[in-house]
């Protein structure tokens, strides 16, 4: 399965999702127009790689900020990474945060919450 790489911008944010060693960076500013056009092939890919995922998944999350319509594909990117653990694959996120951006940290804890992902928070 080939590597999904996606190149920052002003306005959009690193993707990067590596079947071979199951690690997937999501870093930066997520402001696209159209969310779910941007996160639709992200979608796809997890999905294809929920069919035969690594036998450990590592999702890191080192955004400084994304609007609420990106906040809602995260929550979809969640839902594939919790089926692949429901499989008995190990799938760990880890979630970085600003120290005193207590509100990222919140929506981290948020996600969390709403899976049962096993969630490492750190600050940087």
């Amino acid at each position: 399965m080939e590597p999904l790489i996606i190149e920052p911008t002003e306005h959009l944010l690193s993707v990067s999702l590596v079947a071979e060693t199951g690690k997937f960076i999501f870093e930066g500013r997520s402001l696209p127009e159209d969310a779910k056009k941007f996160f639709i092939p992200i979608i796809k890919w997890l999905e294809q790689y929920a069919l035969s995922p690594a036998s450990q998944t590592e999702c890191s999350f080192k955004m400084e900020y994304f609007n609420s319509s990106s906040r809602k594909c995260f929550s979809d990117v969640f839902k594939v990474l919790d089926a692949i653990r429901e499989k008995g694959n190990a799938v760990r996120v880890i979630w970085f945060f600003e120290e005193d951006d207590e509100e990222l940290k919140e929506i981290g804890e948020a996600y969390e919450s709403s899976t049962d992902l096993d969630f490492q928070f750190l600050p940087y």
